[in-house]
């Protein structure tokens, strides 16, 4: 979380890959109608939906990072549907002869995504870093950043999965250089 994923994954785009959101596909895959929804409302009731019966993103979030028990239910409900969703999503790329798809995916680790990429580049930033872009791009406060973070694996764990890092507090055309650079190296 506003560690510069979307700012590289646009950057590969820009290259010409494709980009799968894992955020997005995870909020598709409790839309009204679907079996998440379902699974989702049956877990944590009615409540967290709004007038029209959507769920809501907010009131749903306050929940799961309020109760350790509870994010795990909703990652075991999503996680299988997320990733299902994105090898569909990946198929398809393939049989259009996509060469380089980007997925974003905050959890990507955790969720064990890991299987279904052939790399793993991780975007960093010092914390302090990541509370000032949190707080101007979505209006969080420190102790709602802290707590999200402490949800994932630390910075150290993640690194040891990953094949490349991009520090993203480095000047914007450093960093572009550096994502063409590897990306280059994809193809």
């Amino acid at each position: 979380m506003g560690s510069g994923k979307s700012t590289v994954c646009n950057m590969l785009v820009d290259l010409g890959a494709k980009k799968i959101d894992a955020d997005e596909v995870g909020h598709s895959v409790y839309l009204p109608g679907t079996p998440g929804y379902k699974a989702v409302i049956d877990a944590f009731g009615n409540g967290i939906t709004d007038l029209a019966g959507v769920i809501d993103r907010k009131k749903l979030s306050n929940i799961v990072f309020e109760d350790e028990s509870k994010r795990l239910l909703l990652n075991k409900i999503t996680h299988p549907l997320i990733e299902q969703s994105i090898r569909t999503q990946l198929k398809e790329y393939k049989d259009q002869g996509v060469d380089v798809v980007a997925l974003e995916a905050a959890l990507l680790i955790e969720a064990g995504y890991t299987k279904i990429v052939n790399e793993v580049w991780l975007t960093v930033a010092p914390l302090e870093v990541l509370i000032e872009r949190l707080h101007k791009s979505r209006g969080m406060d420190k102790n709602d950043v802290m707590r999200r973070i402490r949800t994932q694996l630390s910075i150290n764990e993640m690194r040891k999965e990953a094949d490349n890092v991009i520090a993203t507090t480095n000047p914007i055309p450093y960093v572009a250089e550096r994502v063409r650079y590897l990306y280059n190296h994809l193809k």
